[in-house]
C-alpha cells in the first residue's frame, strides 16, 4: 500500500486456526522503517473475527521508504504466529518548491510563444477580439436559427496561419471583432456542426 509522510499508517493482521478467524489473542507489534526498528512490542487491538490492528501515528511517519509491521502472538494453536504488513511511504504533491515560481505569463507572452510555433497571431487569454478600429460582426446560424458557442477566428490569409482575432458566438449567434479595413477569412468550429472554412469577408 502507498501513503504519504505525516499520515497515520494503519496495519492489520488476520489470525486463523484451521482457516477460521481466531479471537481472544494477545498480539504485539514491531514496526520497522527501512529496516530499522522504530516500535517494539506495541499492543495490537482486536477488531473481531480474527482481525487485529495497530496504527502508527503520523508523527512517527516522517521518513520516505518502507514501513513494515510484524504482528506476533505466543499462542501456538494459530496457523501462523507471525504476520507482516507494509506501507510504501513517499512525499505527496509537488516537491522541490524552494525555487521561486515563475509568474503567470501575460497575453503578450502567450502570443509570442504560440506565434513562433503556429504562425503570427493573437492567442493570449484564449482569444482576442482584435486590435483594429472597425467594429465587425460575424454571424453564425444553421440557415434558420443562430448558433451559440461557436469558436470563431479570423486570419489574414486563406491558409489560416496568421490569426489576428478569436472569439465565441453568443445567444444571437454573433461575435464582434475589431478589425482594420481589408480582406479577412473567418473560420468556425463547434462539435456537431460542419462549417465551410474559411469564408472570406471584407471590412471597409
Amino acid at each position: 500500500m502507498i501513503e504519504k509522510t505525516g499520515v497515520d499508517l494503519p496495519f492489520t493482521a488476520f489470525y486463523t486456526s484451521l482457516g477460521v478467524g481466531t479471537t481472544g489473542l494477545t498480539v504485539t507489534v514491531d514496526v520497522f522503517c527501512n529496516g530499522s526498528i522504530i516500535v517494539t512490542a506495541a499492543a495490537a487491538s482486536e477488531a473481531g473475527d480474527g482481525l487485529y490492528t495497530y496504527t502508527l501515528a503520523g508523527a512517527s511517519n516522517t521518513v520516505e521508504g518502507v514501513y513494515a509491521a510484524v504482528f506476533k502472538t505466543a499462542t501456538t494453536t494459530v496457523d501462523q504466529p507471525h504476520l507482516a504488513g507494509a506501507w510504501f511511504v513517499g512525499k505527496a504533491g509537488i516537491e522541490y518548491l524552494d525555487a521561486s515560481i515563475a509568474a503567470v505569463p501575460t497575453a503578450a507572452e502567450i502570443d509570442t510563444q504560440l506565434s513562433g510555433t503556429h504562425g503570427a497571431g493573437t492567442w493570449g487569454g484564449g482569444g482576442s477580439l482584435g486590435a483594429g478600429s472597425i467594429s465587425t460582426t460575424v454571424t453564425v446560424d444553421d440557415g434558420v436559427n443562430p448558433i451559440d458557442g461557436v469558436d470563431v477566428w479570423v486570419s489574414t490569409d486563406s491558409a489560416g496561419t496568421n490569426v489576428i482575432a478569436r472569439g465565441s458566438t453568443g445567444a444571437l449567434g454573433t461575435v464582434v471583432f475589431m478589425l482594420d479595413a481589408g480582406t479577412y477569412y473567418a473560420w468556425k468550429q463547434l462539435a456537431g456542426y460542419d462549417f465551410t472554412n474559411p469564408q472570406s469577408f471584407t471590412v471597409s
